[in-house]
């Protein structure tokens, strides 16, 4: 599904696939990082990929802070619990609207998982790819590794292709739903 990340974003892909994937990697890169993860402890994203059947797939577990705002609407605030990351950017008139990485995350992933049920967006009915998809709302809040009383958790399929390019290979997701990303609300 076509997806325009607009001017300057960080993640250039041009599907909300493979938006979806070159998040999950660059997070999962993060985890690995003592820069960005000093003791280890933060492990958000588990997966494992095979070059052989070329399959991405794992589960995500992120840390969400649910209040209640004006008139009693739910707001979520998605903390981002690394330190020291890059910049994140969303495009100048692209589509997305996250403040961070891992907002950005959720965001593209909770919208796929909505889009890929929807026969506009999937005529061939392709098995959804985001799966068991849910919320846990905490008793209590928890200060570990950043202030939460929910979590958002899913597990994730991709298939993707292994591309040449100058700097040697590099891999993407293969898209499998159709037409344009519709936005988030």
């Amino acid at each position: 599904m076509e997806f325009n990340p607009g001017t300057g974003a960080t993640i250039l892909a041009t599907t909300i696939e493979n938006q979806c994937y070159s998040l999950a990697r660059s997070i999962q890169q993060f985890e690995r990082n003592s820069s960005y993860n000093p003791e280890n402890s933060i492990n958000l994203i588990n997966s494992a990929s095979n070059d052989d059947t070329q399959v991405f797939s794992g589960g995500c577990q992120i840390y969400i802070n649910s209040r209640l705002g004006f008139k009693g609407q739910s707001l979520l605030e998605v903390p981002n619990p690394y330190v020291n990351l890059p910049n994140w950017q969303e495009g100048e008139n692209g589509q997305g609207k996250a403040e961070n990485w891992v907002e950005g995350l959720v965001e593209r992933f909770q919208s796929l998982a909505f889009i890929e049920r929807q026969e506009t967006y999937n005529p061939e009915k392709t098995e959804p790819r985001i799966t068991d998809v849910s919320w846990t709302l905490l008793d209590d809040f928890l200060t570990l590794p950043v202030v939460h009383n929910c979590i958002f958790s899913f597990d994730f399929t991709f298939n993707f292709r292994i591309v040449d390019s100058r700097n040697g290979t590099t891999s993407e997701a293969i898209p499998y739903l159709q037409g344009n990303y519709p936005g988030v609300g």
